[in-house]
């Protein structure tokens, strides 16, 4: 048992040097811009992204006063640190990380359709269709992944207001 997992380990070392050749010799990257499905995605989350960071700079906008040069200073300070706390929250909180999850798909069925087409030498769809049906499996984890995490969020969140707890529930 060791020996077999030794030994298959060796394979996948020696066959990741091989795949890094192939990638960059066939360049797979090149075309995954030509998605327009993909870029009309991406800009739907720029879009959100930024509304985000525009709703906390107009809370911080109402409520900043100028009167004092020196209050502006430490004004502006809150505004920084409320960008990051926004940030962070989006990255680690919030639905950004499944949509990366979702990018990270996008790259990975792209690499796969022109290995394929490189190796088999036919043109392989790319159309949003085809990705739906390449990654049902995966869309199913990542939707039964936020079910569970806002599920799991929601009776932490009670339990922990129940047994006063509540300063656990923030991290």
């Amino acid at each position: 048992m060791i020996g077999n997992f030794i030994s298959d380990f060796w394979f996948g070392l020696r066959s990741c040097s091989e795949a890094l050749l192939f990638i960059r010799r066939h360049r797979l990257w090149t075309g995954i811009w030509n998605y327009g499905w993909l870029s009309r995605f991406l800009l739907v989350v720029g879009l959100l992204i930024g509304l985000k960071f525009f709703g906390v700079f107009w809370g911080w906008a109402s409520h900043v006063k100028v009167d004092q040069p020196q209050m502006l200073g430490a004004s502006v300070v809150d505004l920084y640190k409320q960008m990051i706390q926004a940030g962070y929250s989006l990255f680690f909180m919030g639905w950004l990380k499944y949509v990366i999850l979702i990018l990270t798909e996008v790259i990975v069925f792209h690499f796969v359709r022109r290995s394929s087409e490189i190796l088999t030498g036919q043109g392989e769809d790319a159309s949003f269709k085809t990705f739906l049906g390449a990654q049902k499996r995966m869309i199913k984890v990542v939707l039964r992944a936020w079910v569970l995490e806002m599920i799991f969020t929601t009776l932490a969140g009670i339990v922990l207001g129940i047994i006063s707890l509540d300063f656990l529930k923030d991290p």
